[in-house]
């Protein structure tokens, strides 16, 4: 009996010793740089992006050997589909082209739908220096009848300012940016 109590006495000390790692959530904060396009442009309706399970929460990291592995130390503080959503939504927004920038089910008849998906959204350790790498198919289609207006594949590849997970934060929000600022520029364009 005595035996088994100094057992359980090491094996609790044994589990409130162990040491956690804790989890890093980062936060995006894109830049959106657009030109100004004022015009009594129609709604645009923004469906959520597609994304592969690669990309929900946790860093996605590319390695030698075409590995795509996610840390487990690391992850998003919001998935990056509805971060790179709301990266287009303001992007959109602040072009001053469209009437009316929103969610689909939150706009009831949009003049313009936004569809596509996120390919790409990790950080790039085959690189150097280490790359935060982000990629979105895009589609933008009349509301009535799915007509497309716009289309492109919009990529961004920024590098890390040193070799650390810490420095990924910055180089994905400028990533991010590019591509959504690029796509609300093209779009902006093609509306007439």
């Amino acid at each position: 009996m005595r035996y088994m109590a100094i057992m359980m006495c090491l094996c609790a000390a044994g589990c409130l010793s162990r040491n956690e790692t804790p989890i890093v959530r980062y936060v995006l904060e894109p830049p959106i740089v657009v030109a100004q396009a004022p015009g009594d442009g129609p709604s645009l309706a923004l469906r959520a992006l597609r994304v592969s399970n690669a990309y929900r929460e946790s860093v996605a990291i590319y390695k030698p050997g075409q590995v795509l592995a996610n840390s487990s130390t690391t992850k998003w503080a919001e998935p990056p589909a509805a971060a790179m959503g709301r990266a287009l939504a303001d992007a959109l927004t602040a072009t001053g082209r469209f009437s009316d920038v929103g969610a689909a089910e939150a706009i009831l008849q949009p003049g313009l739908v936004l569809t596509g998906e996120l390919r790409k959204f990790h950080l790039d350790k085959t690189a150097s220096p280490w790359t935060a790498v982000c990629e979105a198919r895009l589609e933008l289609r009349t509301g009535g009848d799915y007509e497309v207006v716009w289309s492109g594949t919009l990529s961004a590849a920024k590098p890390l300012a040193t070799d650390s997970m810490d420095a990924l934060p910055m180089a994905m929000s400028s990533a991010v940016g590019d591509v959504a600022s690029q796509a609300a520029n093209a779009m902006a364009a093609a509306v007439k």
